[in-house]
């Protein structure tokens, strides 16, 4: 994707998304729930998801809006 606007990167967030790719377990998933938590403020959205891929992101935004297989 390409983003219309040019989204300021920190050097903070770069370390956040770092640590983000650590091994699932507690510490991880703090490290993942900060990272949403800022994209999100930093978006000024009220929900943000990391996913693993752009694949899940799409059926992630498809299944929230209600959109179905079949549907058109």
């Amino acid at each position: 994707m390409i983003p219309r606007r040019r989204i300021p990167v920190r050097a903070g967030d770069v370390m956040l998304l770092c640590r983000s790719l650590r091994p699932p377990g507690e510490e991880g998933r703090a490290v993942v729930r900060a990272f949403e938590e800022a994209f999100r403020d930093d978006l000024g959205c009220a929900f943000a998801r990391a996913t693993a891929s752009g694949r899940d992101a799409m059926m992630l935004a498809f299944k929230s809006a209600g959109v179905m297989a079949g549907m058109r």
